[in-house]
């Protein structure tokens, strides 16, 4: 702990309260405390201080652990409470817990509470620091709506007034107390645009000088503290002033000046969000400036030349190069003009095939259509309007979309006037971030419940295989038929790590292309033999860093599923290529990293899949086989072993025409050497040495101790590491090897490794863990020469790795 721990009693006992506190001194820690004793002594101190602890008696006279606890709950949700008491009954205890203490240490058992204490102020400030992300998340959420909001308004927008009318509005509501000034250039000076009805709030200024003038000449975000004068607001001292440029490409049209009180400073959200305001006014003053010129021009030509043949060709010109895609149509669906931006948007080669094509099939449905007429109709224009029509080939394309009706006399519609602009590529971003968080999400819980299903699965494979060594003769069979069902269970476990991108891999640099030629024969087992399979592969290297045993996995699933959606006679085809990703491929797929890739594409000829199916394919436990016929954990596994080798999967099928897999490996930028696997011969039992075994799971310590001793060897048990480090320096000269949980209580497995080395720095260390390979990084134990046993492992392979390091270590060691 750094700096002094403040810690606030509730006890009626001073003799009480200075054991507590010489516990903490016999630990090193230094104390800073208060003791109360009641309700209103409680609340003031609470009121007064800042506490990291609060230890309360569950029982004293008036007042007690419940009703310190409600006051605590009440005033300071963020401190942790821990029941210290010598006479609570178990009962008490369990009720104290549930109202919301965080741990519960008897009096009996001080030597607990430095710990208890630890654990519970980091499972505090886990709490905050999740609680704050949560907090982040869900303001940044906000803010995209807002900002979305914004920039539907912003798009269609041709009057400066308006925009800059419409971003105030948007900072007002999001930043409350903010102060907002705006300078847009006149001249030689930045002058300050003030709001309707309002004085103008600054003077001018002059580009380069000062915080304002610097922020606009340089293009760049500046800030400074605020200095109050006389005349200013006590409010903001303290505060920050922040100059954001309005930036048009290289141009700066302007500079968004805001004053934040000190307890309103902007954080890295806030500031993100100011600056898309910013950038979205910026460009929405440049579009009205464009246009204010082009009707400035249209307007002094009219009048120069006097002549409406040069007004309409100035109209058409602008008609032309307007980069919206504008048209009129008839109410009955015909297209009577449109402008190149027009023809682009839809995908037509030109302007004559467009006038040819009826407007009702640029719908998705001819509902579609039906209902724009309907509403253009009735409210004589749609503006704002996020829309999604349909290319000439079909594909789909989102706009957004300004559309104005003319009508006659009589108040019929006669022509409809529009424009479009293409938003496709941002949705496409949009489905691309929305589908990746999904995933994440999936991923980060099936690694959880990887790692608890591999604990349940050590302790029942530990015991079976421990019962099978002793059972009589007739029961053996049943022994083996329920170990092959937990090795069954433990491949799901490992399809689940695949998924969440957290088993280890086993690095190296192959020839991609050759790998899959040298394995022919294994791929054609995985399709039916009335199925033809062809591998058409480059001549040249297609190297990829990759773990080679994944990459068959992902093979072999992707070949069963085909096979399973091939009829008799079928196709298959496996392509191996080089790839080269140009700019087009770049935009929309944020995993893309680099330009070369290898390029592998599994087809078959076979029944293709719905379009409604093809988003969930790679969700874990999908599946549209039928029930008996697959886990649904088959594209779940390539989908997260594609992830972890850094590369990208894409899926193209249609109902009836077969199903084509790409799948983009980096290509190796430098060579990675294959490790060597130890042999799988079977080792001669244990001779006695001792043991020390550290397991923080009861069923997994106690079935795996009983195997070892079992074979051979005795054992020192250890339930977390701090007990294991004791048992250790009990034993230290009698331990042949400790076999050490990654992850356990009071102190990790890799802390207990650096204490047991600096007294043996030869002693064998296996370390074991049902974690993911994050979380095993996380803890520093992925390291060059640290022996690792995942779970579930068999007391064969345990004993294996046991021989192998205790007949390899040194002498002495």
């Amino acid at each position: 702990m750094q700096g002094k721990l403040k810690i606030l009693i509730v006890d009626d006992s001073d003799d009480d309260t200075v054991m507590i506190l010489r516990r903490f001194q016999r630990e090193g820690i230094l104390v800073e405390f208060a003791r109360v004793d009641s309700g209103p002594d409680l609340e003031k101190a609470l009121a007064s201080g800042e506490w990291h602890i609060i230890l309360a008696d569950y029982s004293m006279p008036g007042f007690g652990g419940p009703e310190a606890l409600s006051i605590a709950r009440l005033m300071a949700p963020d401190i942790p409470l821990i029941v210290v008491s010598g006479s609570s009954s178990e009962e008490e205890a369990v009720e104290m817990l549930r109202a919301g203490a965080v741990d519960y240490v008897s009096k009996t058992k001080l030597g607990l509470l430095p710990a208890a204490v630890r654990r519970a102020m980091a499972e505090a400030a886990e709490k905050k620091q999740r609680r704050e992300a949560e907090a982040r998340d869900k303001k940044h959420q906000r803010d995209l709506r807002i900002i979305n909001e914004l920039a539907k308004r912003l798009v269609s927008v041709l009057d400066v007034d308006l925009a800059v009318d419409f971003a105030r509005t948007t900072i007002r509501q999001r930043f409350g107390e903010c102060l907002e000034c705006l300078y847009l250039r006149q001249g030689e000076m930045l002058q300050c645009v003030p709001r309707a009805g309002e004085p103008v709030c600054g003077p001018p200024a002059r580009p380069g000088e000062g915080l304002l003038g610097r922020s606009f000449s340089e293009g760049r975000v500046l800030e400074e503290p605020i200095e109050v004068s006389d005349t200013e607001a006590e409010r903001y001292r303290g505060g920050i002033r922040l100059c954001i440029p309005l930036l048009v490409e290289d141009e700066a049209l302007g500079v968004l000046e805001l004053s934040f009180p000190a307890d309103l400073s902007p954080d890295e959200v806030d500031r993100d969000t100011l600056g898309t305001i910013a950038d979205l006014l910026a460009f929405s003053l440049n579009q009205a400036r464009t246009y204010e010129e082009a009707e400035l021009q249209l307007a002094q030509r009219i009048k120069m030349e006097g002549s409406l043949k040069q007004s309409q060709e100035r109209y058409r010109s602008f008609f032309e190069h307007d980069i919206s895609g504008d048209y009129i149509s008839s109410p009955e669906g015909k297209i009577l003009d449109c402008n190149p931006a027009f023809l682009h948007i839809l995908g037509f080669a030109s302007r004559e095939e467009a006038m040819k094509f009826p407007a009702a099939r640029l719908y998705p449905s001819e509902k579609d259509r039906s209902n724009f007429i309907r509403e253009i109709t009735e409210k004589r224009s749609l503006t704002s309007r996020e829309s999604e029509y349909r290319r000439v080939d079909g594909s789909p394309v989102y706009v957004i979309e300004n559309a104005f009706g003319q009508f006659d006399e009589r108040g019929e519609l006669r022509s409809i006037l529009g424009y479009l602009v293409d938003i496709s590529e941002r949705k496409q971003l949009e489905e691309h971030l929305r589908q990746a968080q999904k995933m994440e999400s999936l991923g980060r819980l099936a690694g959880g419940i990887s790692h608890d299903f591999n604990n349940l699965l050590q302790a029942m494979l530990s015991t079976t295989e421990s019962l099978e060594s002793r059972a009589p003769e007739e029961l053996k069979e049943e022994l083996r038929e329920e170990r092959a069902l937990i090795r069954r269970a433990a491949k799901l476990t490992q399809q689940l790590l695949a998924f969440s991108r957290s088993q280890l891999l086993s690095i190296e640099t192959i020839d991609l292309g050759d790998h899959i030629g040298k394995t022919f024969s294994t791929l054609r087992r995985w399709i039916r033999e009335d199925q033809v399979l062809d591998i058409e592969t480059s001549s040249r290297k297609l190297k990829i860093n990759a773990d080679p045993v994944q990459i068959d996995q992902v093979l072999m699933n992707l070949l069963v599923n085909a096979s399973d959606a091939t009829p008799a006679g079928g196709r298959i085809t496996i392509r191996c290529s080089e790839w080269e990703a140009d700019d087009l491929f770049l935009a929309g797929r944020p995993w893309v990293k680099q330009r070369d890739y290898v390029l592998l594409e599994i087809s078959d000829s076979g029944c293709g899949i719905e379009e409604e199916d093809l988003e969930k394919i790679f969700e874990p436990f999908f599946t549209t086989k039928g029930p008996g016929k697959g886990t649904g954990l088959g594209l779940a596994t390539v989908y997260g072993i594609v992830q972890q080798h850094h590369g990208g999967i894409e899926v193209h099928s249609s109902p009836g025409e077969g199903t084509s897999f790409s799948i983009f490996f980096p290509t190796a930028a430098e060579e990675i050497q294959a490790t060597s696997t130890p042999s799988g011969a079977h080792p001669p039992l244990g001779q006695g040495e001792l043991i020390l075994f550290a397991e923080d799971e009861e069923s997994v310590c106690n079935s795996v101790s009983r195997g070892l001793r079992a074979g051979g060897y005795r054992v020192l048990e250890a339930r977390n590491g701090r007990e294991a480090l004791e048992l250790f320096k009990a034993h230290a000269g009698e331990i042949s090897i400790a076999v050490l949980d990654v992850i356990m209580p009071e102190m990790g497995g890799a802390e207990v490794r650096r204490e047991i080395l600096k007294v043996r720095p030869n002693l064998p260390i296996l370390f074991s863990s049902g974690y993911s390979e994050s979380a095993i990084d996380q803890n520093g134990i992925l390291e060059e020469g640290i022996n690792l046993l995942r779970k579930p492992y068999s007391l064969g392979a345990l004993f294996s790795r046991l021989r192998e390091l205790i007949d390899g270590a040194p002498p002495g060691a």
